[in-house]
């Protein structure tokens, strides 16, 4: 368990020098909201759960929860429309180590097959001792 959860925090530290990247600063609309953040450095969610680093599409992609996501492929954006909360960032865009921070995100890690944001690097070390406690936090708002 702990050699899966190493290897996958690799994967996820892979995501922050990944090639391509666009940045995540905020800008806001004409309409007052702000615009939705480049997620994960515009790697495909479904492929960077099941283990790998695929970069996104423009021409498969997606917002959700000033969030927006690029799929390698059609098939994988229907992947996950059909269950987002399985398949997007987990506990909405905060740290789950510092609920009170929104996270960046573009510093990822895959735990159990869900996709958690931090609001810094170290804060994924903090996570990984105790990802438990930090998992129900963010399912279960103080």
């Amino acid at each position: 368990m702990l050699m899966k959860a190493l290897v996958v925090l690799s994967v996820g530290l892979l995501l922050l020098g990944a090639a391509g990247a666009v940045g995540a600063a905020e800008a806001s609309k004409e309409d007052g909201k702000p615009e939705p953040r480049l997620a994960l450095r515009g790697m495909d969610p479904v492929e960077m759960i099941k283990g790998q680093s695929v970069e996104g599409k423009k021409q498969f992609s997606l917002v959700r929860k000033d969030f927006l996501y690029l799929f390698k492929n059609a098939e994988n954006k229907a992947t996950f429309e059909a269950d987002p909360d399985r398949w997007g960032i987990q506990g909405d865009g905060f740290c789950p180590v510092a609920p009170a921070s929104k996270a960046d995100p573009d510093v990822a890690i895959v735990y159990q097959e869900r996709i958690y944001i931090f609001a810094t690097v170290p804060c994924i070390a903090v996570f990984m001792e105790e990802p438990e406690k930090y998992i129900a936090r963010i399912k279960k708002p103080a």
